[in-house]
């Protein structure tokens, strides 16, 4: 009754990879070598409305439900403190149907990658939007984060757990 995702955030651990409806939890590997930059423009979006529009089965796309589970490049799943994140390695099927009436979404994650993050992700069925900047980019992290806040007072610069 309080939500699929608060199991998430009661666990006692510093990262998770959810299934189900978000209430079973494994233990993973926590993000390493990165400030994740959180941009929140300020307007709700309907999670139900985005998935009333989202089509689980349509083409032929690799990075479906059903296969995400098992794809090489899940965070969280693999170790990534010593590569780059790249663009392709995140993925949020739900951008598609939000952006499409929210497209001031996809120009937060082109202002973030701008500024320098290696990737950007829309959260859940949004409206938030995440940067990922490697340790090295620091102080453009910090740079972005001080602009975006002009506009966007819920902007967050944050460093992941690492135990």
């Amino acid at each position: 009754s309080l939500g699929a995702d608060v199991p998430f955030f009661i666990a006692e651990l510093p990262a998770a990879w959810a299934t189900g409806i978000g209430d079973r939890l494994q233990k993973a590997i926590p993000l390493a070598g990165y400030s994740i930059l959180i941009v929140n423009p300020g307007y709700s979006v309907s999670t139900p409305w985005v998935y009333e529009n989202f089509a689980l089965t349509v083409g032929q796309n690799i990075n479906n439900l059903q296969n995400l589970h098992d794809s090489e490049c899940v965070i969280g799943r693999h170790d990534f403190s010593e590569k780059t994140i790249q663009p392709e390695e995140v993925m949020n099927d739900l951008e598609k149907v939000t952006i499409s009436h929210y497209p001031e979404i996809d120009l937060l994650k082109k202002r973030l990658i701008q500024w320098g993050a290696s990737a950007a992700l829309m959260s859940g069925s949004g409206p938030t939007v995440f940067g990922m900047f490697k340790t090295d980019k620091a102080e453009e992290a910090a740079a972005c984060a001080q602009d975006l806040k002009r506009k966007y007072p819920s902007t967050y610069l944050v460093e992941p757990l690492q135990s």
